[in-house]
Formats: structure tokens, C-alpha cells, sequence
């Protein structure tokens, strides 16, 4: 788990400072406000009227750690937008899988949303299941309503999804080129 999360405290020694507890809202309202570039450890430590020095103690790596934890929360925000949609009363589980990846997509090329996706995707910072519960108290992720359809395939799926999605960054792809190409790299997939 990440060094961001407040350590439990052991028996005897100093209590956490309570400032701790506003890291990460104060971190997550800054992103929804500025981009990737703007956000940095110092800025956060400005905002919330602390010294540099004690940021980097709730923040030891910087824009490392703000990256992981605004990707956990883009998640948990993609999760929610993609759990119920028209396309996942289609016939076949491919058109499922399909008409779903698409909706994620659609979230990610939203115009507040694919900078930091981005910024994310160059750090590989996307989460598992375990890391995100853990902080954010939810076990579901943005594949949960086809699950069933994926069967053994969801971490391939969660790879084609992913890696098609840095190749729209790096190429600077459309929405509509990237739903195409990841329909067309699913084909290779046994679903089911």
C-alpha cells in the first residue's frame, strides 16, 4: 500500500498529526480544479498551510503519490458512470464487453478527466481491486457489470483496454479511433 495512507499507530509513540487526514481530499479537490502539471506536493502543502517539509512526509514521492491517488479516485468515478448503461442489455457477451469498454472510454476522453488519465497511464498507476477497497471502501471496479461475461479473460481485457489506451495517448487518437481499436483487439479474445 502506498506511503500516502496514514500507518496505523503502533503501541506508545506520538500520535499522527491531524492535518494528515486532509491529504488526500485536499489532493483530489486540487485535481478536479487544475491539471497534472499545475498539481504538485508544494501546492498541496500551500493550500492546506503547511511547510514543504511536512507535505513530503505524507507525500514522500511526490508527484508519484498524487498521480496514484488521483488515478484511484478517476477509478472509483468510472466505476460509477459506467455500472449501468443501455449496452449491457445487448445479446452477446462481445457486444457487452463491447458497448462497455466504450462507455469507459467515453469517461476517459472526457475534457477534465484525459489529462490526469493520461498523466496516470505514463505512471502504469492504475489499481487493483485490493488497493482501492482498502482506501476508498469499494470492492467494485469499472469491469464489475461484465465480469460474468469475461469469465477468466478480465485481466486480458483489462490489458487490451489499457494498453489501447496509451496508444491513443502516444498517437493522439480520437474517441472514435480508439472505441474502433479496441473492438478490433478484442476479436482476438475468447470472452465467456
Amino acid at each position: 500500500m502506498p506511503s500516502v495512507i496514514p500507518p496505523a499507530r503502533k503501541h506508545g509513540g506520538a500520535p499522527l498529526a491531524p492535518w494528515r487526514k486532509g491529504v488526500v481530499p485536499t489532493v483530489i479537490a486540487m485535481a478536479a480544479e487544475m491539471g497534472p502539471e499545475e498539481l504538485t506536493a508544494r501546492a498541496v502543502a500551500q493550500r492546506m498551510g503547511l511547510q514543504d517539509a511536512q507535505i513530503w512526509r505524507a507525500l514522500p514521492r511526490g508527484r508519484s503519490d498524487i498521480l496514484f491517488l488521483v488515478a484511484g479516485k478517476l477509478q472509483v468515478r468510472q466505476a460509477e458512470a459506467v455500472a449501468h448503461h443501455d449496452g449491457l442489455r445487448r445479446r452477446t457477451a462481445r457486444g457487452r464487453v463491447g458497448a462497455h469498454l466504450a462507455r469507459m472510454l467515453e469517461f476517459d476522453f472526457q475534457p477534465k478527466v484525459m489529462p490526469w488519465r493520461r498523466a496516470c497511464a505514463a505512471q502504469s498507476w492504475y489499481w487493483t481491486r485490493e488497493q482501492y477497497s482498502r482506501l476508498w471502501g469499494r470492492v467494485e471496479g469499472p469491469l464489475e457489470p461484465i465480469e460474468k461475461d469475461l469469465g477468466a479473460a478480465v485481466a486480458i481485457v483489462w490489458a487490451v483496454y489499457e494498453s489501447t489506451f496509451r496508444d491513443a495517448c502516444v498517437m493522439d487518437w480520437t474517441l472514435a479511433e480508439t472505441t474502433a481499436e479496441v473492438k478490433e483487439r478484442l476479436m482476438t479474445v475468447t470472452l465467456g
